[in-house]
């Protein structure tokens, strides 16, 4: 009687777990379907918004630890009712304007879906390229950004020299609270065997960082700090003072003494892939990692860089880490004439740059309309990520040199 009644208790078990799977799939079918419009009309195929309803909801990460990390997490959403996707989020006193469902229920019906972590730019936030993850989350991606604590706008002005160290381990952090924590309130949304990051200015060092870039303070110096204090170069945002750092550094990374070469890696090899959008700072920022880390690295990469930018000019840092880096499988997008704003959100979805801040170039770029721009970083990131996380292999042709025909675009790549 006892196995008879515990094979019924099985049996109901399976049916109600498959009734709710084809109620959800049902569901998801059965609601109302995002319009596939881009920023503008002219916007390319993967720039147009995905087959998902875009969710958000916001959590701490190790909350009572020394640094917590505040993370905003975009997730494919129901949304039965076909509510406009409209959000306020508000972040250091400052409105975010972004398009999404706050608190939406997550889709569960392709789920899990593969994890993309954003690190942000040097003094700035989390949400500084909102337009970017409600888009790839629109794909069936999950986005999680966290604040680099002691690294955002509250901080201007402080060292950031500790953030060499602390960003890769804020990566790390992420991973592993994405892994615990949020399969517990958000069960079975996160393939944590398909894991992306991408991150802006800092945030792209970081990036290169978290697949394998080490510090090499020994050859940064004799390479670039060398002819500094000789007066042959410009140090624009004193990277060299690193060298002055080396000690405190090694502390934060946990070693006994800071290495006479190449710095043990930071990085994280849960990581499958990497998008670096403008990285680097000054005249030499990516140089910091020496050439031979950048040999290491064999995951697939894209790197986006503005063709004038001023603040991390490309040729002493992204064109030069394109050319170093070791992967099979790697893309380098130009937007010719863009600044180093262009990549981050525009005015329209942070508009105290202006009113507040009187900072215009802040949400601008003085030659490219933003939409534009946004909608042609969205096809390439989107497509790229498309391609080497889920294997899509339109999005894998569409990165072919000879399918690459956009004006105001210089492409090369290698590996599709």
């Amino acid at each position: 009687m006892k196995h008879r009644s515990d094979h019924l208790v099985r049996l109901t078990f399976f049916v109600t777990c498959f009734l709710l799977l084809t109620f959800s799939i049902t569901d998801a079918q059965d609601q109302p379907q995002p319009e596939p419009l881009g920023l503008r009309p002219d916007a390319p195929p993967y720039a147009l918004h995905g087959p998902y309803w875009v969710g958000v909801q916001e959590f701490v990460v190790e909350p009572e630890s020394e640094r917590p990390l505040t993370i905003t997490v975009w997730y494919p959403a129901m949304n039965p009712q076909g509510i406009p996707e409209e959000i306020t989020i508000q972040n250091q006193g400052l409105p975010f304007f972004g398009h999404a469902l706050d608190g939406a229920e997550p889709d569960q019906a392709t789920a899990p879906y593969p994890l993309i972590v954003y690190s942000h730019g040097n003094y700035s936030t989390r949400l500084s390229q909102m337009y970017g993850a409600e888009h790839l989350a629109s794909y069936g991606f999950v986005v999680i950004a966290p604040d680099h604590t002691g690294n955002i706008f509250a901080n201007f002005g402080e060292s950031y020299y500790p953030f060499f160290i602390h960003r890769p381990q804020d990566i790390t952090r992420v991973l592993n609270f994405a892994e615990a924590e949020m399969q517990r309130v958000m069960p079975n949304m996160i393939d944590m065997t398909k894991i992306a990051v991408t991150g802006w200015s800092f945030g792209g060092m970081t990036a290169f960082q978290a697949v394998g870039a080490q510090l090499d303070l020994k050859t940064f110096d004799s390479i670039f700090c060398s002819r500094v204090r000789a007066g042959e170069a410009v140090d624009t945002v004193n990277v060299c003072g690193l060298m002055d750092f080396q000690e405190q550094l090694a502390a934060l990374a946990g070693l006994e003494a800071a290495p006479d070469g190449p710095w043990p890696s930071l990085a994280d090899p849960r990581i499958t892939a990497a998008v670096a959008f403008a990285p680097g700072g000054g005249l030499a920022g990516m140089q910091v990692f020496g050439d031979e880390s950048y040999q290491n690295i064999k995951t697939p990469m894209l790197l986006l860089a503005g063709s004038q930018d001023t603040q991390a000019i490309p040729e002493l840092n992204t064109y030069w880490a394109y050319t170093h880096i070791g992967s099979p499988q790697k893309a380098l997008i130009a937007l010719n004439a863009a600044d180093h704003s262009v990549f981050v959100n525009s005015c329209e979805a942070t508009p105290w740059f202006v009113t507040e801040w009187k900072y215009y170039v802040g949400c601008s770029d003085p030659v490219w309309d933003m939409d534009r721009a946004h909608d042609l970083i969205n096809h390439f990131t989107t497509a790229f990520l498309l391609d080497v996380l889920k294997g899509d292999t339109a999005a894998h042709a569409a990165l072919a040199p000879d399918a690459v025909s956009f004006p105001g675009i210089t492409y090369q790549a290698e590996g599709f």
